[in-house]
């Protein structure tokens, strides 16, 4: 499984956006009471790094002595003050999904140095989604010193840091699958990482969670949780997916002050603005940071949350003999008319800066709202290994047999085989692609691949082995004269008689009983045949009983015959001839005259089958076989 995952962060302002992705709000952090800097400061000066992916939390103490020495901050109109109090506004340039909060005993995180020195905290804590790399950490405060005859004065200072965020490289951050890897067909199962948690869009500030899924096969989807996956054909396939969280709406980052229309006696306005939202709450005000010179800019971090936002431009005329502030709009010193910041389309991503410009004044101004849009793209692969094909086993001799012997089972070699009898394994781990069978049931193997473990099953095969004739099939001889069968019972029988290299059968009744009285010395055997269609054979030497051989030479020719056959005998022993059939039936007898050498023996209208002709003389017989054909 191949992991591969970028993040874009779009206009990212550098600070945190909330909780929506960092999970729950930081709890409250817990103040090193050993922290000491002279001046103020930060304890630890230098934040722990952060792994992207990859739970944080650290708590930041921050020491807040009693006097501090302001000339940095007022141009060197003040000194060494009193730190009356201090109020965390913002942190900048957190990684994204990072979040912060006071400790639980701040006033809306704003801290009031009494006559000793004052210790507050901050906690930061999330999972980081951001790009890895070095962050310029800064948390802005404002500081409330006493200023002697000109009262409680404010201004901004800010505390820098550095966060680490180092890259993780085992986690596919944006979504997770099960399984990634496995056999064709492969069912995989999604889980999206970033849900949008039932999230409402606000209208006009936010479009909310965007999905876009690609699964490699074709399929696509644009839900947050998709449907499982099938993939069916072997190979590797690319899943992209993107995850773009827009759920963070506008921020008003900046002002600018072009043109106003109001002036002082002799020297230009004392130019500040104030800011009101869609309650008429008054939310900034940098009265104490006013100028004389346009365009005047003015860096901001407020989350538009409710707007519309109004603008108010003010000149400062307090002072020893001051008057009432003018408002720029008319130069009067009325309520200042109302002029609203209109927020951008839903869709407006970044920076976007709109003017105010109007022709019953000449105040002017920019302003620019900036639309915070994470995005998450992670490419992952998902490998499907081919399975092996389903194979039909080959069986040899057939797919019965009778026992003892027994069926061989093969299938294509070059894989891992497990081999089953009615669904029992019989050979478990077997790396021969051939078993044998020795019992009555359903076959079949697992073939599966020795180095992916994918596996298929051949088809379910049908064997059967059925009882073979018993060990002890023989042919007797008992009374002599007489063969017959070792075994009795269900059992059909046929007697064969080998003459040359063929084997006869003997005809019925004889030669279908278990026992049988052969005519003459030879070959015989003895074929048993049980109910289940199995069979086996017994063999015997049978050489005759009484049996002299003739001096006399004879001859039977032509054999195989088809008409007769002609016996000649150089001899004068010989007294009487008989043809006989395999039974044992007497078909044709004559006296043997002396003085004849042949004998003619017709065979018009005899069936085709093996016959005897025995001769016979004063000292013995002897038989000669032969077979007359059609």
């Amino acid at each position: 499984m191949k992991i591969v995952y970028s993040f874009l962060v779009f206009l990212f302002a550098g600070l945190l956006f909330g909780p929506e992705l960092a999970g729950q709000a930081c709890p409250g952090c817990v103040v090193n009471n050993t922290c000491y800097v002279p001046g103020g400061g930060l304890c630890p000066d230098s934040l722990p790094a952060a792994t992207v992916a990859q739970p944080y939390s650290q708590d930041v103490t921050f020491y807040l002595p009693k006097q501090i020495d302001a000339a940095p901050f007022s141009g060197g109109l003040l000194g060494i003050v009193d730190l009356l109090q201090l109020r965390i506004d913002a942190i900048s340039g957190l990684p994204f999904g990072l979040n912060w909060s006071c400790n639980m005993n701040s006033n809306n995180c704003t801290y009031f140095p009494s006559s000793n020195d004052t210790l507050g905290c901050v906690k930061i804590c999330g999972t980081p989604v951001g790009n890895p790399g070095v962050y310029a950490v800064t948390i802005y405060v404002t500081a409330t010193v006493d200023a002697g005859i000109l009262g409680a004065q404010q201004a901004q200072t800010s505390f820098p840091n550095v966060l680490v965020l180092l890259p993780d490289t085992t986690s596919n951050l944006g979504f997770s699958m099960a399984p990634g890897i496995g056999c064709a067909p492969l069912t995989v199962t999604f889980v999206n990482n970033f849900p949008s948690n039932a999230y409402v869009p606000i209208p006009g500030q936010t479009q909310g969670f965007l999905y876009n899924w690609d699964f490699g096969n074709g399929l696509q989807s644009n839900i947050e949780t998709p449907p499982a996956v099938t993939y069916y054909a072997p190979g590797q396939y690319p899943v992209q997916y993107t995850a773009t969280v827009d759920t963070f709406g506008f921020q008003l980052t900046n002002v600018t002050v072009t043109a106003v229309n109001c002036t002082d006696f002799g020297s230009g306005a004392d130019v500040y603005i104030k800011i009101f939202d869609g309650s008429n709450t008054e939310i900034f005000n940098n009265e104490s940071q006013q100028t004389t010179s346009l365009p005047f800019s003015v860096p901001l971090s407020i989350n538009a949350t409710n707007p519309p936002y109004r603008l108010e431009v003010w000149d400062d005329d307090s002072g020893f003999l001051g008057t009432a502030d003018d408002n720029c709009y008319d130069d009067t010193e009325n309520p200042h008319p109302a002029v609203f910041m209109n927020l951008p389309q839903v869709s407006a991503l970044g920076a976007t800066t709109q003017y105010f410009t109007s022709g019953n004044t000449p105040l002017a101004f920019n302003y620019t709202y900036t639309k915070n849009v994470f995005q998450v793209q992670v490419s992952d692969t998902v490998t499907v290994f081919p399975v092996p094909p389903v194979q039909s086993l080959v069986l040899q001799p057939g797919s019965s047999v009778c026992s003892p012997d027994s069926i061989q089972m093969r299938v294509s070699p070059g894989y891992g085989y497990e081999w089953f009898y009615n669904d029992t394994m019989l050979l478990a781990g077997a790396i021969t692609e051939v078993a044998f069978a020795k019992q009555t049931g359903n076959y079949k193997v697992r073939v599966f691949d020795l180095n992916t473990g994918c596996y298929s099953f051949s088809h379910d095969t049908l064997i059967t082995v059925a009882p073979g004739i018993p060990s002890n099939f023989a042919v007797l001889q008992n009374p002599p004269g007489t063969l017959n069968s070792s075994i009795s019972g269900f059992y059909s029988f046929q007697w064969i008689f080998q003459s040359g290299s063929n084997w006869v059968a003997i005809p019925a009744p004889q030669g279908q009983q278990s026992t049988y009285n052969p005519p003459i010395a030879g070959y015989y055997g003895l074929i048993a045949v049980n109910p289940e269609g199995c069979s086996d054979t017994a063999f015997f030497n049978y050489n005759g009983t009484s049996i002299e051989a003739l001096d006399t030479r004879v001859f039977l020719y032509p054999n195989p015959a088809t008409e007769g056959i002609h016996i000649r005998i150089d001899g004068s022993d010989v007294n009487r001839v008989r043809v006989l059939d395999f039974s044992g039936r007497l078909l044709w007898e004559q006296e043997w005259s002396a003085g004849i050498s042949q004998l003619d023996i017709p065979l018009l209208g005899w069936q085709s089958r093996y016959y005897v002709a025995v001769v016979e003389g004063a000292v013995g017989r002897r038989a000669l076989p032969f077979v007359k054909v059609d």
